[in-house]
This record gives C-alpha cells, structure tokens and sequence, in this order.
C-alpha cells in the first residue's frame, strides 16, 4: 500500500514542489487546516475526464489499497458490479492474492491444454506482483531513459532470447556466449537484461 502525503495550508506555499510531484506520480495527497482534512488533491488523469472526480479518487484508493471494492464503489457514486467491471477493463485486478497462494494455484493445477490459459494468467499475475516487490515505487516506465545495457554494433546479427520462466535461456546463452547467467532451479532468476557476445563459423 502507498501512503499518502499530507500537507497543511502552509505548506502549499512552501511545499509546493512536494505536492507537484506527488501529483506528476500519481499519487494522492491530503490537505489539512487546523489538523483536521480540508480537501484531496487528486492527480489529474484520463479516468477524471472521462468519469469525474469521484470515480478518479475511488480508483486511486483502491488501486493503492487504501479502501476496498465496495467501499471505493460507494466513493464513485456507482454500484459495486459496474466499478469493478470498470476496474477490470482499465486492467487493474481487482482481487489481489498474495504470492504464496498464486504459486499453491500453479503447484496444484494440472498441466495440460485446458489450463494453459490459466497458468498463462497465474504466471502473468506472479510476475507482476514480484516487479512490483522489486520496485515499490509503482513500476511504472519513466518518460526519461532507464537502465540498459549497450551493445556494439558488430557482426552478422543480433538475437534476443525472449520466453516462458525456467525454459533454459540463460543456459542457453551461457553455452553460446560463455556469459556467466545465474541460473538456477526455481521461476524468475534472471531478472535483467544479460548482454554477451558470440561467434560462429
């Protein structure tokens, strides 16, 4: 859960930045006179053109964990179904499960054709809690340039191992490049981009 900042009165002359950047992020922000709340400042986003202030502000205590379903549907002025029909369709889940219970789901579940699908979601679903384990700051991609890694150009080609969890790519590129990419026994152990260089004949 993101907690949300609180600012008085005074502070919006003198904290000014704090509150700009609260609002660029996302993020909720309180404003208080005497010690008693005087108004939410809601970032400014899409779902507030489109759906008012009170459906933005019952999204963004929700998706923050602040309130629950129903609560955050009473705050949007709109029933419980269409909110979180609503909420799905911006894709945002709207029952969130703790790791452990995903991974029992995954361990329990039959392997076959009719619950690829399944496992497909579950993988997807694990993967995004575990980013977001990683980077608590949301995860959300920044307008600016992020890490990376740089590669020459140089060669013949350039090849990308894109995949499912624990299918051998880093062994794969070990093999064929002698990088070191750890790998191990368990889903999700390279977590970065792992450049390296091969030749063939």
């Amino acid at each position: 859960m993101q907690s949300i900042d609180t600012f008085t009165i005074r502070d919006l002359r003198e904290r000014t930045g704090d509150l700009a950047r609260d609002a660029e992020s996302g993020r909720l922000s309180i404003i208080t006179k005497h010690g008693h709340p005087l108004f939410v400042a809601v970032p400014f986003s899409q779902e507030l053109l489109e759906k008012g202030a009170g459906f933005s502000l019952a999204l963004q205590l929700f998706t923050e964990g602040v309130v629950t379903s129903s609560r955050a549907a009473k705050i949007a002025g709109i029933p419980l179904a269409i909110f979180l029909e609503d909420v799905s369709n911006m894709g945002v889940p709207v029952v969130d499960y703790p790791v452990e219970e995903i991974e029992h789901e995954m361990k329990i579940t039959q392997k076959n054709k009719a619950t690829s699908s399944h496992l497909g979601l579950l993988k997807a679903r694990l993967c995004k809690l575990r980013r977001q384990l990683l980077n608590p700051d949301g995860g959300k991609a920044s307008s600016g340039p992020g890490e990376g890694f740089a590669v020459a150009k140089s060669g013949d080609a350039r090849v990308a191992l894109i995949g499912f969890p624990s299918v051998g790519k880093s062994s794969l590129l070990a093999k064929l490049t002698d990088t070191k990419s750890e790998a191990a026994s368990y889903e999700f152990t390279t977590l970065t981009c792992i450049p390296g260089n091969g030749t063939s004949n």
